[in-house]
């Protein structure tokens, strides 16, 4: 039987009918430095714990941020979340830590810098 005629068998038998979808997200992004290159510094203090942060965390380098949602049924739940996580990582990276409060989205990562900002910029100027 093809994949589609047995779904749509099992829709009809109301399979679906009680399913519950819970999404949610781990976005890994580079920290870099004012020179673009991927930071040395430890994980910035004023994000939490990377060991004990259940949102933000180190993962397997220093110099990497991963962001955990929780799961959610509903989407704009999600990216709300998801966004207020981004929101609060850009607001407590600061100049004292090598890095400028400049947050922006390339190819699906956080880039933050002010050289990664000159980039964007660049980048974008090119499209236009």
């Amino acid at each position: 039987m093809e994949f589609h005629t047995l779904l749509k068998n099992l829709n009809t038998k109301s399979f679906f009918s009680d399913l519950i979808i819970e999404r949610g997200i781990e976005k890994e992004s580079l920290r870099i430095d004012r020179n673009g290159f991927i930071s040395k510094s430890d994980h910035p203090k004023s994000l939490g714990s990377s060991y004990t942060n259940s949102s933000i965390t180190t993962d397997f380098a220093e110099s990497l941020i991963e962001i955990v949602t929780p799961t959610y049924t509903n989407i704009d739940e999600l990216y709300g979340k998801l966004k207020a996580i981004h929101v609060f990582i850009n607001q407590n990276l600061n100049d004292a830590q090598g890095m400028r409060k400049c947050c922006s989205v390339l190819r699906g990562s956080l880039i933050t810098g002010e050289a990664a900002c000159a980039r964007v910029e660049s980048a974008q100027n090119r499209r236009a």
